[in-house]
């Protein structure tokens, strides 16, 4: 399941880049292709937020500008040196990125779009508002340093050349870490995008990672922004904040929100705007200003038209990392079942009482149903007892994943049982790598335990009724619980997908699993089922093995 790297296209686009400045005119085109590999490493850790979480930020073009600044103050007004400029204003972008993170994680994306906005303007009232610190309006000019390589006993002035080899490494390094941290946030952050209740059910981390996502991606622009006022000479407030923050958004729309090749051609689009309302304005004049935005305009239309991938789309028909599922020996799992012990339970839900005293008892690897009528209360106590540790949750309904490959949605599920973070694997210190390894044995292990080992490179899309429910299970499975709760697992299923599914979870069950059923497939239950409690209005009824309260159970169905 290992994806491809265009590992011989990445060299030899960096071998071009290297020698470019042999074949530049004037230092205005070598500092021209600088800003525009700053921008490329701006657009590049958006797509983090964008692309991978569908958290919608506008705020990118504030963190470049607070990269920008931290740097010009830092040289202007306290006299640092530019190395020590640069690291603080990669410090001050990612923590600023780590609150505003923190303050949108949570909130739906045109929320998260709009506090982001508000963030990227409030960036550019307070450079206005200072002039004293950041120059205000006028800005801050920055004359050329050079840096003291004590090691070497030499020093460096920072060139025209100099700086833009300094913007091809960052380029360079951007794209290595955004591609590590691929592999390892992508999975969880899209299950979150495509299916916040299926990741809610997964105990997936959602806000820690989008918040993550953010930092990381405001770090990035903080990078990118240090280098920009030394290129430029500059650090102009108009070169920052909204304006800038819209345009690197529109970069990573057009060309793909999730694809770094998407960043480099929405900059390639969008630099290409100008010349052309230029060309549509011939005699070139006024009239151009007035095209470029109705180009703009028609540019946005046509990406709409291509829907959400832009003009570069991923084809998840591999999966992003690890080894083959089907091809790896998995580790054998040995569940430790955990018992559940439930006392007096009561839910309302406004002023209708859901669970009234409800008691629940199931010994640690065996299975338990709860059946009843629809509204008897079965799903609200499955949700009560998923807040516990140690506790997997399946769904009523499918997935909604279907861009997803199997193999990514379980890993997904595996994200609660990660020891390390992203940092680490990004480092790949041998934290991470040891978990990497234990993460993939257990996610091919899932895999083959629903019989799913063979589907892992499908995209879910492909998959079919009883497969999607087999998904579910593995999902629920990577994270290693000690309960499974499982809400109607053979809706909608055939006799025969039935009968699998029963062996699936006899397997599970036998294994040390345990298992809660709600079900209403009756035969299911009482080939499986250890014991049962039968609910109705929110009140326990009957309870004891599935052939003994079989006719409480129709009572309550009637």
């Amino acid at each position: 399941m290992k994806r491809p790297r265009p590992a011989a296209a990445l060299a030899f686009v960096v071998a071009a880049l290297v020698a470019l400045p042999l074949v530049v005119r004037t230092p205005t085109d070598l500092a021209d292709a600088a800003t525009a590999l700053l921008l490329f490493s701006a657009a590049a850790g958006l797509t983090i937020p964008v692309g991978w979480a569908g958290l919608p930020s506008l705020g990118q073009g504030a963190f470049v500008g607070l990269g920008a600044f931290t740097v010009a103050v830092a040289e202007t007004r306290w006299h640092a040196d530019p190395l020590t400029a640069f690291a603080l204003a990669v410090v001050i972008a990612a923590a600023a990125g780590l609150i505003t993170g923190r303050a949108v994680a949570k909130l739906r994306p045109p929320f998260a779009a709009l506090a982001t906005w508000l963030a990227s303007w409030a960036f550019s009232l307070a450079v206005l508002a200072g002039p004293g610190l950041t120059g205000g309006a006028r800005g801050l000019v920055l004359a050329r340093q050079t840096i003291d390589v004590g090691a070497l006993g030499a020093t460096v002035r920072l060139t025209d050349l100099v700086l833009y080899d300094a913007a091809l490494l960052l380029a360079v390094v951007v794209v290595v870490v955004v591609g590590r941290a691929r592999d390892r946030a992508r999975p969880p952050l899209a299950l979150a995008r495509e299916d916040p209740a299926a990741a809610s059910a997964a105990r997936v981390p959602v806000a820690r990672l989008r918040t993550g996502a953010l930092a990381g991606s405001a770090a990035i622009a903080g990078a990118a922004g240090a280098l920009m006022p030394m290129v430029a000479g500059v650090a102009d407030p108009t070169s920052y904040g909204p304006v800038l923050s819209l345009k690197l958004f529109l970069v990573v729309v057009v060309g793909g929100a999730e694809s770094l090749l998407g960043a480099a051609a929405g900059l390639v689009v969008l630099g290409v705007i100008g010349p052309v309302a230029r060309v549509l304005a011939t005699p070139a004049g006024a009239r151009s200003v007035v095209l470029e935005p109705l180009v703009t305009g028609v540019l946005l239309v046509v990406v709409v038209a291509l829907g959400r991938g832009g003009l570069v789309r991923l084809r998840p028909t591999r999966s992003e990392g690890g080894e083959p599922a089907g091809r790896s020996e998995p580790a054998p799992w040995l569940p430790q079942g955990l018992p559940v012990d439930a006392t007096d339970v009561v839910v309302d839900y406004g002023g209708v009482r859901a669970l009234n005293g409800v008691d629940l008892s199931v010994g640690a690897g065996t299975c338990h149903a709860l059946v009843g009528a629809n509204g008897s209360g079965k799903t609200t106590l499955l949700r009560v007892l998923a807040r516990r540790d140690g506790v997997g949750r399946t769904l009523q309904r499918p997935l909604r994943v279907d861009g997803l490959t199997v193999v990514d949605v379980v890993r997904a599920g595996r994200e609660p049982a990660r020891t390390t973070g992203v940092v680490r694997a990004v480092l790949s210190t041998p934290r991470a790598r040891t978990d990497q390894a234990a993460a993939d044995l257990v996610v091919a292990h899932a895999l083959d335990l629903v019989g799913l080992s063979g589907h892992a490179d499908d995209v879910v899309s492909a998959l079919h009724g009883a497969d999607r429910r087999r998904l579910q299970l593995a999902v629920a499975l990577a994270a290693e619980p000690g309960v499974l709760l499982l809400d109607e697992p053979a809706a909608g299923l055939a006799l025969a997908e039935v009968a699998d599914l029963r062996q699936t979870l006899a397997r599970l069950r036998d294994g040390g699993l345990t298992l809660v059923v709600v079900e209403h497939n009756m035969r299911l239950v009482t080939t499986l089922a250890d014991r049962m409690t039968v609910l109705d209005a929110g009140r326990v009824v009957a309870e004891g093995r599935p052939e003994d309260v079989a006719l409480a159970y129709v009572g309550a169905e009637a």
